[in-house]
């Protein structure tokens, strides 16, 4: 039985979809998963690690991911809908998050330090 990497923690959010990836980068990395080195004797004269690290040198901060900023306040926010994290949030819990932020406008108890 070979040894090797059999298991990896990954961060979902940094993966970049395959359609995004060019057709040399993608073929750099097949070659690297299967392990598609050229040996000449005991010497290495091709390695798809080498040559993908090459690839992406100068190409660092290609891959840019834009966050939009929110504005104004969290009613206009969930009215518009136009927020990223309102499409993630069931429009019941929104319903709910705009009645509770009416209640607490129209209920606001002011305390006194005397």
């Amino acid at each position: 039985m070979e040894e090797g990497l059999d298991m990896a923690i990954v961060n979902a959010q940094k993966i970049v979809p395959l359609y995004k990836i060019n057709e040399k980068g993608r073929e750099l990395c097949r070659r690297l998963v299967f392990d598609e080195r050229v040996w000449d004797g005991d010497r290495c004269t091709s390695d798809p690690l080498m040559e993908l690290m090459a690839y992406y040198a100068d190409k660092k901060h290609s891959v840019k991911t834009e966050k939009k900023e929110r504005t104004g306040t969290i009613e206009e926010i969930l009215k518009t809908g136009s927020s990223t994290a309102t499409s993630r949030i069931s429009p019941s819990i929104c319903r709910r998050r705009s009645r509770r932020i009416q209640r607490s406008k129209s209920s606001t108890r002011f305390c006194s330090t005397a």
